[in-house]
C-alpha cells in the first residue's frame, strides 16, 4: 500500500511539475512577445493600457511579474497589434500571419501552398525566384 501511494504521489508531483514548467514557459514567451510588440510600436505601457482599456499596472504585471492575461485580454492584444494569439503565447514564431479568411483560394492554390510548406529552405528560395521571374513577364 505504501509503495503504491509513494508511486502515485511521485507521479502526481512529476505531472504537476511538468504542467508548471509548461505554463511558465508559455508565460515567459507571451510576456516577451507582448513587450516586444509594444516596444516595436514605440508605445509606453500607459499608452498601451489606454488603448486596450486596462491600467498601466496591469500591463506592467503582464510584462514584468509573470501574471497571465485571460483569453479575452489576449484577444484584445492580438487585435490591437494585428497579430495572433498563437504568436503572443509563443505557439508560432511569426507575428504577422495573413488571415486566410481574407483570401479566396482555389483547391489548386491551396495544394500549392501546402506542398510549398513541405519544401526545404533552398527549394523554397528557388520557387520564389522562379515566381518573381515569371511574374515580371
Amino acid at each position: 500500500m505504501v509503495v503504491i501511494y509513494t508511486y502515485l504521489y511521485h507521479k502526481r508531483f512529476i505531472l504537476h511539475y511538468h504542467r508548471l514548467l509548461s505554463l511558465s514557459y508559455g508565460v515567459i514567451t507571451m510576456v516577451k512577445n507582448l513587450r516586444k510588440l509594444r516596444i516595436h510600436t514605440k508605445l509606453t505601457q500607459q499608452e498601451l493600457a489606454d488603448a486596450i482599456g486596462v491600467t498601466q499596472q496591469s500591463i506592467n504585471k503582464y510584462e514584468n511579474h509573470g501574471v497571465e492575461p485571460d483569453i479575452y485580454m489576449l484577444i484584445k492584444f492580438a487585435d490591437f497589434f494585428h497579430t495572433t494569439v498563437d504568436y503572443l503565447i509563443g505557439h508560432t514564431p511569426v507575428s504577422d500571419q495573413i488571415a486566410t479568411e481574407e483570401l479566396e483560394l482555389s483547391r489548386g492554390e491551396y495544394d500549392l501552398i501546402k506542398n510549398f510548406r513541405g519544401l526545404s529552405g533552398d527549394e523554397k528560395k528557388s520557387i520564389q525566384l522562379l515566381i518573381r521571374k515569371l511574374s515580371k513577364k
